[in-house]
């Protein structure tokens, strides 16, 4: 079972993910963005994410591709030892942006500034 958690600042969503990445997640994802304006950066907080697997993955993957072709971001946050092992493995562990040390009072503009690859 999982669950997303969704809020917006500006341009930036903030969105946790608990739980293992499946289909439902993708679905509460894109309802997310389709709210958003096209150019939003997208802080994904994976500290309680179980697992992504090859769907969660694949999906952050064409996730990345898409926000950037239309001028936004996307960030990966508080990364679970679990998933990071999983990046690791599939040999994308510098893929993702990660955001470590970040407060929710920064502005979205510190996000690249802060962003490890």
């Amino acid at each position: 079972m999982n669950h997303i958690d969704a809020t917006r600042q500006g341009n930036c969503l903030f969105v946790r993910l608990v739980g293992e990445f499946a289909t439902d997640a993708a679905a509460d994802l894109d309802a997310v963005l389709a709210a958003a304006p096209a150019a939003c950066s997208l802080v994904l907080d994976l500290s309680e994410a179980v697992k992504l697997g090859g769907l969660g993955i694949s999906y952050l993957i064409r996730l990345q591709t898409r926000l950037s072709t239309q001028g936004g971001a996307l960030f990966l946050r508080n990364v679970a030892a679990s998933v990071a092992r999983e990046l690791v493995m599939r040999d994308l562990a510098g893929f993702f942006r990660v955001v470590e040390e970040w407060d929710d009072d920064m502005g979205d503009d510190m996000l690249s500034l802060l962003a490890v690859r």
